[in-house]
C-alpha cells in the first residue's frame, strides 16, 4: 500500500520521511518486526505560472496492515515542524473522477489537470535499499 504525505516542509531528507514513515507503522510489541518501506520519493512540485513549490512525498509499504497502521498514526502530526496530511494514494488516469461526477449528477470542466505543473523526483531508492539492507544486517 503506498501513502502520500502532503505539504512535507522543503528541508524534510528522505531519510526523514522513511523513519517518519517507518516509526508510525512501527507495532507496540517489542518483538515486531520492522516495518519494511519498499520505495520513498519526495516530489517537488512547481506551478510554472506562479513560481510556487509544494512538496508530497510517497511511501509505500510491503505490508499493508503497517501501511494502515502509519495511516491512522500520522494523519495530522508534525514532521520537522509542520503539520502533515497523510492519505492512500491511489495512481489514477485522467478522466476516473470526471466519470464519476457525470454519474453523479455533478457538472465539471472536461479537463482538471493542471498542466502547468512541473514535477521533479526528489526519490532516492538507494538510501532507502541501505537502510533496509543495515536492518537487515543488524537483525539476522
Amino acid at each position: 500500500m503506498e501513502l502520500i504525505f502532503h505539504h512535507v516542509p522543503e528541508t524534510t531528507t528522505h531519510r526523514d520521511l522513511f523513519l517518519f514513515a517507518q516509526e508510525g507503522a512501527r507495532s507496540w510489541w517489542p518483538f515486531a518486526p520492522t516495518p519494511e518501506i519498499t520505495f520513498c520519493e519526495i516530489l517537488d512540485i512547481q506551478d510554472k505560472e506562479t513560481g510556487s513549490i509544494e512538496h508530497h512525498g510517497l511511501v509505500k509499504f510491503s505490508d499493508p496492515v503497517m501501511a494502515e497502521r502509519a495511516l491512522r498514526r500520522l494523519n495530522g502530526r508534525n514532521l520537522n515542524g509542520k503539520k502533515i496530511l497523510v492519505k492512500e494514494y491511489s495512481h489514477r488516469s485522467p478522466g476516473d473522477h470526471r466519470l464519476k461526477e457525470i454519474v453523479l449528477g455533478r457538472e465539471r470542466p472536461p479537463e482538471r489537470r493542471r498542466s502547468h505543473l512541473k514535477v521533479t523526483n526528489r526519490g532516492d531508492k538507494a538510501a532507502v535499499d541501505e537502510h533496509n539492507d543495515s536492518i537487515h544486517h543488524h537483525s539476522g
